[in-house]
């Protein structure tokens, strides 16, 4: 069983995107047996500026582009992005610093759950 990860970073190695204003997401794709994480795509966004208008269109269009993600990891998302997040059934994660350092920490905590399809 494999699940999807949004991770927000500007570089691939730190996690730094707010999720309103962040303009890059790499998706890891995590192998619940071997617990390996394979970065499969990375996804831009030219609207993200917009967090401060709080656009719903942006955060919207976002969390569609994202919507084959179950969980998305960044280092801040404000309030009404968590809760369009969650109704979408993807999980919103905060976590600064090492992207590999939050992927370990995500692995042990989902490591026996079964997302749906």
């Amino acid at each position: 069983m494999t699940y999807k990860i949004a991770v927000g970073s500007g570089d691939g190695i730190t996690i730094d995107q707010h999720f309103g204003s962040g303009t890059s997401f790499y998706i890891y794709e995590i192998n619940q047996e071997t617990d390996e994480a394979l970065v499969t795509e990375h996804r831009v966004f030219e609207n993200g500026n917009d967090c401060g208008t709080h656009d719903h269109n942006n955060i919207a269009g976002k969390i569609d582009a994202l919507s084959d993600c179950q969980l998305v990891l960044v280092a801040k998302i404000g309030g009404k992005a968590e809760k369009q997040l969650t109704l979408k059934h993807i999980v919103p994660l905060t976590f600064e610093g090492a992207i590999e350092t939050a992927l370990e920490r995500v692995r042990k905590a989902y490591k026996r759950r079964v997302f749906a399809a």
